[in-house]
């Protein structure tokens, strides 16, 4: 219901424009977030433009997790792991954050830069770190981790959330008499 659109008015038509939410309210409603500026000339339209103005973006941030690998010394390389995939990923979430709000604020002239980048990590794939994943303090471990060396620069993790399945072996399965 908060999402930005714009029905552009054809003839005697009038413009549409339904700005969105000025600011993400939750991890739902991610992206740069604003106002719309519309430029009129006389009765005319001339354009309707998305301004970011909100200091928050909240992001959905998919994690492939079928590249993680147990370790002999079980948690602790695991961790680091998962730390440095979910680093990169953040990282390239909140450079894709920044041109998006760069490319609407040199389009309309005007507008701020988001400052701060909440997100919601998702790890995905096969992997045969699926159970420990799936256990609660590895979750709430990594997160505080990561919000701890990512939020001097404007990058807080809400949540982790595990959509992870278990890793198979294909050729053992299709060995097997049943």
């Amino acid at each position: 219901v908060h999402t930005r659109w714009v029905l552009r008015g054809t003839g005697t038509a009038p413009y549409a424009v339904y700005p969105g939410s000025m600011q993400g309210l939750h991890v739902n409603e991610g992206g740069v977030h604003g106002c719309t500026v519309v430029r009129v000339r006389g009765k005319k339209v001339i354009s309707a433009q998305h301004v970011p103005i909100a200091p928050v973006v909240w992001q959905r941030v998919s994690i492939d997790a079928s590249t993680l690998q147990p370790e002999e010394e079980e948690g602790a390389v695991t961790l680091l792991q998962l730390e440095a995939a979910a680093s990169q990923c953040l990282a390239e979430a909140q450079q894709a954050m920044q041109m998006e709000a760069a490319t609407l604020m040199e389009a309309a002239g005007l507008g701020f830069a988001p400052e701060v980048l909440v997100a919601r990590l998702v790890l995905e794939g096969r992997t045969p770190l699926h159970k420990e994943l799936a256990q609660k303090d590895v979750r709430e471990d990594l997160q505080r981790q990561l919000s701890g060396q990512l939020s001097r620069f404007g990058i807080f993790v809400r949540d982790i959330r595990i959509a992870t399945q278990p890793q198979l072996d294909f050729e053992a399965l299709a060995a097997r008499p049943d």
